[in-house]
């Protein structure tokens, strides 16, 4: 009986020590990404889907672990390009990225190219947002009615609305709000005339704030984007098979019932 007693206990001692081994070893792989609220996707306490999207990737790779750092978006992009963090997300794709790391279908280091859609994370909407009655209008090319258009730092449709003033379409481009709310406060204040939102951020942000009631969307949509996971060109590099493997299994997971189910009780 003892005997029996003494090989339960050394067969426990084991599974136990097999359990922290795999802790102890787990691939830790630290990502980033911006530090103000983007909902659906970034929430506090990652409560946000993109987290709950990359954690069920996380179960799906044996001894992998996530270790995520949320700081400014500029920052993050520049820590990715100096190998101080194996990725980032979410990245819409813009050519100049490529200099900061690598996206799922894109050689390390290429200059340009087109990201696998099917490895995105998720799809964003942008749109103009306005004042209820303004006469500002976008038909697809050409935004008119306003001067002052403003959009998130460092947010990628700062191009589109960089090229409207170049064209003379708007006089001015504002990018220093830092998150969607005080974007949105400067159009309600009439500080702006307009400004470039993902739609989701957008409704949810007036739905929230009484301030910004008196707003309504612009139609059609500025632009539709992916946005991705974006790896370290060292990381890449060095774990050619694992980066696959993580961008294999975000494609997998977002059409998964699991997650699928994570989006309908975000979206209530």
């Amino acid at each position: 009986m003892l005997k029996l007693k003494n090989l339960k206990t050394i067969k426990l001692s084991l599974i136990t020590l097999s359990f922290f081994s795999a802790q102890i070893f787990a691939k830790e792989i630290a990502l980033c990404h911006e530090d103000n609220e983007s909902f659906p996707w970034i929430l506090p306490n990652e409560k946000g889907l993109s987290h709950i999207e990359l954690r069920l990737v996380e179960k799906k790779i044996p001894d992998l672990k996530f270790k995520i750092q949320a700081m400014p978006w500029k920052r993050c992009l520049e820590e990715l390009k100096e190998n101080k963090f194996d990725g980032a997300f979410a990245a819409s794709y813009k050519a100049d990225r490529l200099q900061n790391g690598t996206y799922p279908g894109i050689a390390v280091n290429a200059k340009d190219g087109a990201p696998d859609e099917s490895k995105r994370l998720h799809i964003s909407e942008y749109a103009l947002y306005v004042k209820k009655g303004a006469t500002v209008k976008w038909d697809g090319k050409k935004i008119t009615g306003a001067k002052k258009v403003g959009a998130q730092s460092g947010f990628s449709i700062l191009e589109l609305l960089k090229k409207q003033k170049e064209e003379k379409n708007i006089e001015f481009v504002d990018d220093s709000a830092k998150n969607s709310v005080a974007l949105l406060t400067k159009v309600a204040n009439g500080n702006l005339d307009a400004a470039a939102v993902i739609v989701m951020q957008a409704e949810h942000a007036i739905k929230s704030n009484k301030e910004l009631s008196t707003l309504e969307k612009v139609t059609p949509s500025l632009e539709k984007k992916p946005y991705f996971l974006i790896l370290s060109h060292k990381f890449v590099t060095d774990n050619a098979e694992l980066a696959k493997k993580i961008w294999d299994s975000v494609a997998v997971v977002r059409e998964s019932a699991e997650f699928k189910d994570k989006m309908k009780e975000a979206f209530k």
